[in-house]
C-alpha cells in the first residue's frame, strides 16, 4: 500500500515539474512574440500618425515624474511611445497592438492613458490602434465614483466552490487507489 502512495506522489511531482517547465517555455515564447509585435507596431505607428496629420516630435520620450508616498518623493521614469503635434497642439501618443490593448476601456490601457493625462497636463492624448490603423483622441470629461464591482460574498463563494471541486478530484483519485 505504501509503495502505491510513493509511486503516485512521485508521478504527481514529475508531472508537476514537467508542467512547470513546459509552461515556462510557453510563457517566454508568448511574451517574446508580444514584445516583437509591439515593437513592429510602434515602428508602423509613425506612418499611421503622419498619415493622420500628426508630426512626430519625439519617440520613446522619457520624462522623470515624482509621486508622493507617505510624504516622501518617489521619482520614476515615464516613457510614452511618441510625443506628436497637430494643428499647434501637442499630444502624447500611445501605440497598442493585439486584441484587447487597443481598446481604451481595457483597464491597463485606460490606466496608462490616465497616468499620461496626469503627468502631461498640457498635452492631449491619442491612442494608436494598430489593429485598425486608426488614431483615437482620448479625453476624460467627468469622473464619477461608482460602486464596488464585486459583492462582498462573491469571493467566499468562489473559495467554497473551488474547495468542493478540489475535494471531488481528490476523492476520485483516492477511489482509484
Amino acid at each position: 500500500m505504501i509503495w502505491k502512495v510513493l509511486v503516485i506522489s512521485a508521478a504527481l511531482a514529475a508531472g508537476g515539474a514537467l508542467w512547470w517547465w513546459i509552461s515556462g517555455l510557453w510563457r517566454r515564447r508568448v511574451l517574446r512574440g508580444r514584445r516583437d509585435r509591439g515593437r513592429r507596431g510602434e515602428v508602423e505607428a509613425a506612418k499611421v500618425l503622419t498619415d493622420a496629420g500628426y508630426r512626430i516630435l519625439e519617440d520613446q520620450a522619457s520624462r522623470e515624474v515624482t509621486v508622493q508616498v507617505d510624504g516622501a518623493s518617489r521619482p520614476y521614469t515615464l516613457r510614452p511611445d511618441y510625443l506628436v503635434q497637430r494643428r499647434n497642439r501637442r499630444y502624447v501618443a500611445e501605440v497598442k497592438t493585439g486584441k484587447k490593448a487597443p481598446n481604451p476601456l481595457y483597464t491597463p490601457t485606460r490606466r496608462q492613458l490616465l497616468e499620461y493625462g496626469v503627468c502631461f497636463p498640457d498635452h492631449g492624448l491619442v491612442l494608436v490602434d494598430m489593429e485598425t490603423r486608426r488614431v483615437h483622441q482620448i479625453r476624460w470629461t467627468q469622473v464619477e465614483v461608482g460602486a464596488a464591482s464585486r459583492a462582498p460574498g462573491q469571493r467566499l463563494i468562489l473559495v467554497v466552490v473551488g474547495a468542493f471541486v478540489l475535494g471531488f478530484v481528490l476523492g476520485a483519485l483516492a477511489r482509484l487507489l
